[in-house]
């Protein structure tokens, strides 16, 4: 994962976590164009006060996108809202959640611990399986995807469901 280091990659990452497009994070955040973001997300330009109270308004945390501290979530319904979807459907748990879990059980999915400004170390399979969840969120919001997005995901679908036959078939050999 990249470092989120800067207010700019933040904000990139919070509008690819949550938006299928540029262009919808924008219009949420109330802007008419995209192009308006991309400052922002280049670091030229430093988030400010409209655009820090808009980013609170749809969920997002103004401390956390500014400086990097605490939750991205901002503490209200709309935040609140926004990280009960996150949880649901991103693979990930939280450290409290995952000592709750283990108690002596294996897991039949990788536990993977998780804060928005950490580098997190993966193998390829979890690599692989947190960019499969991520596709399933995305089919999941609310927005709308393009005829050729859903049809790039359906045929992405079907090539590794047949390797996965194909490894299956080979170890039962």
């Amino acid at each position: 994962m990249e470092q989120l280091d800067t207010p700019g990659k933040r904000l990139r990452h919070f509008s690819a976590t949550f938006f299928t497009t540029v262009t919808a994070f924008a219009h949420e955040l109330g802007y008419q164009k995209p192009g308006s973001l991309y400052d922002y997300f280049n670091d030229r330009k430093r988030p400010g006060g409209l655009l820090l109270d808009r980013f609170r308004t749809i969920g997002g945390d103004p401390n956390w996108l500014r400086y990097g501290t605490g939750s991205m979530f901002a503490d209200n319904d709309a935040g609140r809202a926004l990280r009960a979807r996150y949880e649901a459907e991103l693979p990930y748990t939280h450290i409290e959640s995952r000592d709750k879990m283990a108690e002596g059980r294996p897991s039949l999915e990788p536990v993977l611990t998780y804060r928005v400004d950490q580098e997190v170390p993966m193998d390829q399979a979890e690599a692989l399986y947190t960019l499969l969840s991520r596709i399933l969120f995305r089919l999941r919001s609310p927005q709308h995807l393009p005829p050729h997005v859903l049809h790039m995901y359906r045929d992405l679908l079907s090539v590794i469901t047949r390797e996965l036959e194909e490894m299956e078939s080979r170890e039962t050999e």
